[in-house]
């Protein structure tokens, strides 16, 4: 009991409860980081936007300074069924195909990318076909430099299409897909002088595709493309 009323009359007289509760009053609340930052997003927005530059900076930099392989094919499109008939007009096409590819360092006579295209073989009603295949590329060759003019190259593609034609027994016109694997045989001939050989030539060959699905066929595709093609180090690089 005594020792109560002497706490009442110690905080009466501001005694030291009195003086500490009135120091934490006067004391003024550091603010944390996260509370600065809740109090203004216009501050967490520009560091949200910094981090994520420093982050990105540097891929997209390297990214910039890559320059792309690629193929440019322009290809006649001859069905396997046509040939023993003479192919007179009916299931004769033509594409258009464009590989996009990137050449490993540690193989330089190997690139692996993407392809994508679009095809047409017409003729009669139950033959006519539009295509469009998307998929994995991969080319492998002996390509024209500095000191070789030809040069010989293999091509594989794999993937998937979706197109028209006419499937089925009544010869309708109707939408389809499927699979597809292509492959072939190229030579190539390097342009322009022997610094340019490297970058860009022509190429002239044969492709074999098949396509799966919606009324399977065979297709032989003769042309030609144009290349390009990143110059390579000795250490197997891209120059500058």
């Amino acid at each position: 009991m005594m020792r109560r009323v002497a706490s009442r009359a110690s905080r009466a007289r501001g005694g030291p409860p009195a003086v500490a509760a009135r120091a934490r009053l006067r004391s003024p609340v550091r603010p944390t980081p996260a509370r600065v930052l809740l109090r203004s997003p216009a501050r967490a927005l520009l560091l949200t936007l910094a981090l994520w530059t420093c982050v990105h900076a540097a891929p997209a930099a390297a990214q910039a300074s890559r320059e792309p392989d690629g193929v440019l094919s322009v290809p006649l499109l001859l069905q396997h069924d046509c040939l023993a008939s003479g192919c007179d007009g009916a299931g004769v096409g033509g594409a258009i195909q464009v590989d996009l590819l990137h050449t490993l360092r540690a193989a330089p006579w190997l690139s692996v990318g993407g392809s994508f295209g679009v095809g047409v073989v017409g003729g009669e009603a139950d033959s006519t076909r539009v295509f469009l295949p998307v998929g994995a590329s991969v080319l492998a060759g002996l390509f024209p430099n500095a000191t070789r003019r030809f040069g010989f190259e293999a091509r594989a593609r794999g993937g998937a299409w979706l197109g028209a034609g006419a499937w089925g027994s009544m010869a309708r016109a109707d939408l389809g897909g499927g699979g597809f694997l292509t492959g072939g045989l190229h030579v190539s001939l390097g342009l322009g002088d022997a610094a340019s050989r490297a970058r860009l030539r022509v190429t002239l060959g044969l492709d074999v595709t098949r396509l799966f699905g919606s009324r399977p066929v065979t297709l032989y595709a003769p042309g030609i493309a144009l290349a390009w093609r990143a110059a390579q180090s000795p250490t197997g690089a891209p120059t500058p």
